[in-house]
């Protein structure tokens, strides 16, 4: 759908190194992946287009780019459509607890957690995807005045982008040499906590603890509050405890109830 391609298109950081079509892009390997798979081209530093048989079909304009934050967990552009009569549309991307935040009430389907957690629970990378009509060209700096705060808010959900990155063919047998070799493996990371901890399980730095001196480790919650019996997926349950929680602390919540910025993560490894 064209508010789904749009925010693909044009919600990016990548720059050309030259002034023409077909010079080199720069920026992130998965914006770009993403843009070509749109069928757009960066056309300039602030503008994509749509090409048929070497005829211009569409142009996106990037009138202003809010960078991406780790802080907000989001990156936002105002853009308009070179035939668009003038419309600017502010267009975002972002982890789906951050954007769930800010979309309208109505904007927001009843799966939204269950869809963004199983993807992120199966190691790939998920993003929220929102947009707004946000004003007019002729209103732009008015707009970029009133700061990013008041422009990202009330927007209208798009979809999920679900980004699958697959482990490098000796990502898994480096970490066993690693702990063959009594030396500790550990994921510093910036990715979804789910995300995290399902790559963690692949490559082998989560296992089963065979410890008794933390009972919350490698547990399946079985969330209590649904009236349905679990699914018997280990990836996608998860027990989760309030931070700074003790071993034996016996108020947990269920995942898909919380916003996983403020939670921790207790990861299930599969069990057969």
């Amino acid at each position: 759908p064209w508010p789904v391609l749009r925010i693909m298109a044009a919600c990016h950081s990548l720059a050309l190194i030259g002034k023409t079509r077909g010079s080199p892009v720069v920026g992130d390997p998965l914006e770009k992946t993403v843009l070509n798979h749109t069928g757009y081209e960066l056309t300039g530093n602030n503008s994509v287009t749509s090409f048929d048989e070497s005829n211009q079909v569409n142009t996106v304009l990037l009138l202003h780019r809010f960078a991406f934050s780790s802080r907000l967990k989001r990156m936002t552009v105002l853009a308009t459509e070179a035939s668009g009569k003038g419309a600017i549309w502010a267009l975002t991307k972002g982890a789906p607890e951050t954007i769930k935040e800010l979309l309208s009430k109505d904007s927001i389907p009843a799966d939204y957690d269950d869809v963004s957690f199983h993807h992120m629970s199966r190691g790939r990378r998920v993003l929220a995807l929102a947009y707004r009509e946000a004003g007019q060209t002729r209103d732009l700096q008015t707009l970029k005045d009133s700061g990013r705060d008041k422009i990202e808010s009330s927007w209208t959900f798009a979809g999920f982008l679900v980004l699958d990155c697959p482990l490098k063919a000796d990502s898994k047998s480096i970490i066993t040499e690693l702990r063959k070799s009594k030396l500790e493996t550990v994921m510093i990371t910036g990715d979804a906590i789910l995300t995290a901890a399902e790559v963690a399980r692949q490559v082998g730095i989560i296992r089963p603890s065979t410890s008794s001196e933390n009972p919350i480790t490698y547990r399946i919650q079985e969330c209590s509050d649904k009236a349905e019996t679990p699914a018997r997926d280990i990836l996608s349950n998860f027990e989760c405890i309030p931070l700074g929680a003790t071993p034996g602390d016996s108020k947990l919540w269920c995942l898909s109830n919380q916003v996983v910025g403020e939670l921790i993560y207790v990861p299930m490894t599969r069990i057969c």
